[in-house]
């Protein structure tokens, strides 16, 4: 609410005509109410009034959802419709108030626990009591979990209160843990508050925030209290709690704006002074007449006065936590409301009903509209009516003499237990009955109640209870009002009789034996079937009444035969057994041999006694024993076939393969001269089919050679002469043997003698290598050799440094000895001059390097004392004359920069001064 009342007349029952006024205007944040889902309804409760049955609270024009849970006032967060609007849960999904209907959001609320909810900021929020899990959903996709709350399972109430800022609230009612806490919408604690006067209790019916009051509803009764400071004050309303009884509330977020202080409706006595309406919000302020005939004093302040001549309507608007909010205030000239209420119950056929006035004498009764008659006069009269009929009565008010007008109402009913009926069953019987009530009264709540209840099995108070009659029974629908509706009655009866249609069920058989399959024959015995089903016991199915199945397999198998009719069914299951088995089975000693060796077959068939054997050894050999043996002599893969034949006769035949092998061996190098100077290895090489996975390996004799278990050894022996070997391999898995010899023959081994040894020389100069001992000569590189061929060549190194290999042989040209000989080489030493005089003497006339024989000059280069070059050269014999563009230059010193390449790659560089002399 928006708007306060500084100074205003009230009454008693202005509060119950408030909420009964209210209860069809849905939803309105402005009017601080409390609104709960109980019994298919939702009950709209102003908490600040009086509670009394069927007035405060009253019914909502908005029905609750058959089905649901949990009840919440949002802003509309998913499409046309009403805003605000009720939410509530069903099926784990949440749904809307559309403004004509439910609808489904199609989004997740998340576990089908999370049914108690809250709304507020564009948020509703979800708790799982059993285990403090909150849920927040913003109207784009489902829910999602954002805080479990620490020791609150159990506790209660079961519900989330929330302001228009998003944040929301959790009251805990169980000790030792009461309090009320405020979390931000991401589960981040505000505030809390501790409890007082709050018994200890768990679950509940829900809880409430309106301004600084907050309310709840448990087995204690309904409390509420005001939040002070850091507590929360809570005192017992009603130990009764309300009636009827919530199972969960819902409630505008807390923030909103109050004309008031938080009532809606005053009354003015014509004459008398303005009522004085000022709001709890924020300038701006707008005040309007929307209904009736008002004075306003002002429409721009926070407080205005108001005259009315007429019942009117005034809204301010201005601002407060949620925002731009509007509240409407209500002034009403009082009527003559001196009766307990505007309608009363009759339920007809002379039914009296005392009426008693609540105003002042004299009292003056009438008939208004209807068959209504009054007996008495004064404060009470009673009253008979057989239809709706209006009276008034005249009393006395504070604004003068008032009248008010009831309604006497009396409820009708049209009641049909249904059409008598027969139920089909097997000695037992199952149905359902189905009444109806035409006829009826709008406004009025009506119930149902069927006897005898020895056989209603469910649903005793509905038009429609399931029932189990044994015999013959005659039902009786009684439908009533409430006391408070009337307490009228009217009353219907059915008769259900029953009828046995129990099926009993059995079948024989007739087997017949064969070799494709086995045919049964199946006939039935049975007693009211009308439908069969035959289950053969291996995944095939009949619906034939007498069924012929043939059996592609032996075994024994278990027949279930169903037989059924519309109400009824019966089961039998019997096991037949079809067991001639004929399987043609054999082992074998071994099926990997080696060529040559004996493999023994011996038979394991299954099958009846006197069958014959055929076996076909796969090379042409057969065999009638039941257990032979057999020899191969060719390597190969065999097939080996067993065919047996038993009594009907029928065949089986089954087959193994044999694989038959052999291997073979050598050795490399095979009978090889040698002149041992390191290890010679001799590896066995095995020629084997690829179905051999390894190899062992045993050489004979087992000296001078460094294993004799691998593929390859290792033969070292430095005293020379004839050497034989043997080795023996074994193929795995069939252990085949193959056996190789080898003969080595050792030479003796050359001795080079004499080599040259190292030397250094001048570039340029030729040097006599020498090497003795052998019979053959190779000395490489050849090239810079007069005879490479020879024990004491000539060399005649260039460009660089060279190492010479002298290989020597005798007549056995395995056996070798080498040498090596170094030949480094020296360079002369360049000579610059420091002084030339170009003369025309001949004698030193030109500045050159001296010495230049096998050099490279890369760069020679001179510059006068500027900097200026004056001479540049890659000749080596041309060096400078003292010119520069053919003009002598002047004596003096003169820098120069020369760089001279050797044969061997190295770079030398000279820089230095020259002193020209004329």
């Amino acid at each position: 609410m928006t708007c306060s009342i500084l100074r205003k007349v009230s009454l008693a029952i202005a509060g119950i005509l408030l909420v009964s006024a209210e209860a069809n205007s849905q939803i309105d944040c402005n009017l601080g109410q409390i609104y709960y889902t109980t019994g298919g309804s939702i009950q709209t409760l102003n908490p600040t009034q009086p509670l009394v049955p069927g007035v405060n609270p009253v019914p909502n024009s908005i029905p609750q959802m058959g089905g649901s849970e949990g009840l919440a006032v949002s802003d509309n967060l998913n499409g046309p419709g009403p805003s605000p609007t009720f939410y509530t849960t069903s099926g784990s999904q949440y749904w809307y108030w559309n403004g004509t209907a439910w609808t489904n959001t199609g989004h997740s609320c998340g576990p089908a626990a999370a049914v108690n909810i809250g709304a507020g900021g564009g948020y509703i929020y979800n708790l799982i009591g059993g285990s403090g899990q909150v849920w927040r959903y913003d109207g784009t996709g489902p829910a999602v979990l954002i805080l479990t709350i620490g020791n609150f399972q159990g506790g209660g109430p079961y519900d989330i209160a929330c302001d228009c800022a998003g944040n929301f609230y959790i009251l805990n009612t169980t000790n030792p843990n009461q309090s009320l806490t405020l979390y931000d919408p991401n589960g981040v604690q505000l505030q809390q508050w501790t409890l007082t006067g709050a018994p200890s209790n768990g679950a509940g019916g829900g809880f409430a925030v309106i301004g600084n009051q907050v309310y709840y509803n448990n087995t204690s009764g309904f409390l509420g209290g005001p939040i002070v400071g850091s507590q929360v004050n809570f005192s017992m309303i009603t130990t009764a709690g309300l009636n009827p009884m919530p199972t969960d509330f819902g409630s505008c977020p807390v923030g909103g704006l109050m004309i008031g202080g938080g009532n809606d409706t005053s009354y003015y006595c014509v004459g008398t002074p303005p009522i004085t309406l000022t709001s709890n919000g924020t300038a701006p302020y707008t005040w309007s007449v929307i209904s009736g005939n008002a004075n306003l004093s002002s429409t721009t302040t926070q407080s205005t006065d108001v005259t009315v001549s007429s019942n009117s309507v005034i809204v301010c608007m201005s601002t407060s936590l949620c925002g731009s909010a509007t509240d409407t205030f209500t002034v009403l000239i009082p009527p003559a409301t001196t009766l307990p209420g505007d309608t009363v119950f009759n339920c007809g056929f002379g039914q009296q009903t005392t009426i008693n006035a609540a105003g002042t004498a004299p009292y003056t009764w009438s008939v208004l509209s209807g068959p209504a008659v009054i007996n008495g006069s004064g404060a009470s009269v009673t009253v008979t009516a057989n239809a709706t009929s209006q009276i008034i009565a005249g009393s006395t008010s504070v604004c003068g003499p008032v009248y008010d007008t009831i309604l006497i109402n009396v409820p009708t009913a049209t009641v049909d237990a249904g059409p008598d009926m027969t139920l089909y069953g097997c000695a037992t019987y199952s149905g359902s009955l189905n009444g109806s009530v035409t006829n009826t009264t709008p406004n009025i709540t009506y119930s149902y109640a069927w006897t005898p209840a020895g056989t209603i099995t469910g649903g005793a108070n509905t038009l429609t209870p399931t029932i189990t009659p044994n015999n013959l029974i005659t039902y009786t629908l009684t439908v009533t009002t409430p006391a408070n509706e009337g307490g009228c009655t009217w009353t219907d009866t059915v008769r259900v009789n029953v009828s046995d249609a129990t099926v009993t069920a059995d079948f024989d058989t007739t087997i017949g034996l064969g070799c494709a399959g086995d045919t049964v024959s199946f006939t039935p015995i049975t007693t009211n079937a009308t439908t069969y089903l035959w289950d053969f016991g291996n995944g095939f199915t009949s619906n034939q009444q007498a069924p012929v199945y043939v059996y592609p397999q032996q075994g024994t198998y278990t027949i279930t035969l169903t037989a059924s009719n519309p109400y009824c069914s019966a089961t039998v299951s019997k096991q037949i057994t079809l067991d001639h088995p004929l399987q043609s089975a054999f082992t074998m000693s071994n099926d990997s041999i080696c060529n040559g060796a004996p493999i023994t077959f011996t038979n394991t068939s299954v099958g009846s006694p006197g069958y014959t054997y055929e076996w076909n050894f796969g090379d042409g050999i057969t065999d009638n024993s039941p257990n032979p043996t057999h020899t191969y002599t060719q390597d190969g893969i065999y097939t080996v076939t067993l065919t047996i034949r038993d009594f009907i006769p029928c065949t089986s035949i089954s087959e193994q393969q044999v694989v038959v092998a052999s291997i073979a061996a050598d050795i490399v190098p095979h009978d090889t001269s040698v002149c041992l100077i390191e290890n010679m290895p001799m590896t066995a090489v095995v020629t084997a089919p690829p179905y051999f996975s390894s190899f062992t390996y045993s050489w004979t004799p087992n000296t001078l050679i460094d294993t004799d278990n691998e593929q390859t050894v290792n033969f070292y022996t430095e005293t020379p002469g004839t050497y034989t070997y043997a080795v023996t391999v074994t193929g795995w898995p069939m252990g085949c043997v193959a056996t190789a010899t080898n003969t080595v023959r050792v030479q003796p081994r050359p001795v080079l003698l004499n080599v040259s040894p190292d030397q250094v020389v001048e570039y340029g100069t030729q040097v006599q290598l020498n090497a003795e001992g052998v019979l053959y000569y190779i000395w490489t590189p050849p090239a810079t050799l007069n005879d490479p061929n020879i024990s004491n060549p000539i060399a005649l190194p260039v460009d660089k440094s060279t190492t010479y290999r002298v290989i020597g042989m005798n007549e056995h040209g395995g056996c070798r000895d080498t040498a090596y000989v170094k030949v480094d080489l020296t360079y002369r030493d360049d000579f610059v001059p420091t002084v030339f005089s170009p003369n025309g003497d001949g004698k030193n006339d030109v500045f050159r390097v001296l010495n230049i024989k096998y050099q490279n000059v890369i760069e020679f280069r001179v510059f006068n004392r500027w900097g200026t070059e004056v001479f540049r050269s890659q000749d080596a014999a041309q060096g400078w004359d003292g010119t520069y563009n053919g003009a002598p230059q002047d004596p003096g010193v003169y820098g120069y920069l020369i760089r001279v390449a050797l044969p061997n790659g190295d770079m030398r560089t000279y820089k230095g001064n020259v002193t020209l002399i004329r």
